[in-house]
């Protein structure tokens, strides 16, 4: 059989193969012999001609198996580009990590400013965090730059909150704590314990003082609960005190449903402000479905409720955003902010001309 000649006569044999037959055949070899001659599948990738994904995967098998795991990243730094360098820089650092520590952080350090960069410290910090998290706690107020020290929390808090919560919260209270480090921590606990227990984490999170990013944190949550269980959310926020968050829920609902979103914001709340919650979900019905939307404020008009949002809700559709007040762009601005379009604590500003959004 030409398999017992050599990975060369495996090769040279597959070629004569209809391409289909090929790539099944070439793509099992290849994941067998990445973990005998990880150096050799190497030299032989840029001739592979596999769909993209057999290609990382096999990748991916000749990176964790290249030992010692330095030379199998000066191979990927040489040779590769894109998101294959992406893949083997990944897959890289968990193997530097498990031969030297201080290895694969110098390493994730050498790398220019960037996606790539970010995205291997965030797979250093997984391994990191699962395990010793209690040690990348200490090391992260030492941590150089703000997306590195979300990346570090964001690895941490899971495994901190799943075995220690008490904890997490007496951390918290430490008066001493770097502002944006609580909110961090403060953000990812509270996705933490919405994984398993969305009503508790929104309950925390209401006792928590004040932070910037709680409407944020709110919309994250119960987007996720609604996509699991609507009826317990609508029953959670209805019995809720909280008219933020009852607007917060009332936008998320409105990017599933707007129209039962606007008629439910209309029956919750006697909030008509324009820089209501209702002013920020007739913005996105509008942008996404004109026509719909029109037609509910029309409706709404007949019933002598509707003169205001009718106005909003042309100059929404014919993108005469100049003709907004205040209010009404603050409105938008919440529903951007809730989109993850702009960050929280936006300036309130008037905006003008057609440069608010680019749906």
């Amino acid at each position: 059989m030409a398999e017992a000649q050599g990975p060369e006569s495996v090769f040279a044999y597959l070629e004569t193969l209809e391409e289909s037959e090929r790539r099944e055949k070439l793509y099992g070899f290849l994941m067998a012999y990445a973990k005998i001659d990880p150096e050799f599948i190497a030299k032989k990738f840029s001739e592979l001609r596999l769909d993209e994904v057999s290609e990382k995967l096999i990748l991916k098998e000749i990176i964790k198996n290249w030992k010692p795991a330095s030379m199998a990243v000066e191979w990927a730094t040489s040779n590769l580009t894109g998101s294959m360098l992406a893949v083997a820089f990944i897959e890289g650092i968990r193997s530097l990590y498990g031969e030297e520590k201080q290895l694969a952080m110098n390493f994730a350090d050498s790398l220019p400013p960037g996606k790539l960069r970010d995205s291997v410290f965030k797979s250093l910090y997984d391994i990191w965090a699962s395990e010793d998290y209690k040690s990348l706690l200490a090391a992260v107020p030492k941590i150089i730059g703000d997306k590195n020290r979300m990346n570090a929390v964001s690895s941490i808090v899971p495994h901190w909150v799943a075995e220690d919560f008490n904890a997490v919260e007496s951390y918290l209270n430490d008066e001493h704590l770097d502002v944006g480090l609580r909110e961090n921590i403060t953000r990812q606990a509270g996705l933490a314990l919405a994984s398993t227990n969305p009503k508790q984490a929104l309950d925390w999170i209401s006792n928590r003082p004040v932070f910037d990013s709680k409407v944020v944190l709110d919309a994250q949550i119960l987007s996720g609960w609604m996509a699991k269980d609507l009826k317990g959310v609508l029953e959670f926020v209805e019995n809720s005190d909280d008219v933020e968050r009852k607007e917060t829920f009332a936008i998320e609902f409105s990017k599933i449903d707007p129209e039962s979103a606007a008629n439910w914001m209309l029956k919750n709340s006697d909030n008509h402000s324009e820089d209501s919650a209702l002013y920020s979900i007739l913005f996105g019905w509008g942008l996404k479905d004109s026509v719909a939307a029109q037609a509910w404020v029309s409706d709404l008009g007949a019933n002598s409720n509707g003169t205001p949002y009718q106005k909003f809700i042309d100059n929404i559709v014919n993108r005469k955003f100049g003709n907004l007040s205040i209010g009404q762009s603050e409105a938008i601005q919440r529903y951007d902010v809730q989109s993850g379009v702009l960050p929280p604590q936006q300036p309130r500003v008037h905006r003008h001309g057609d440069t608010i959004h680019t749906h």
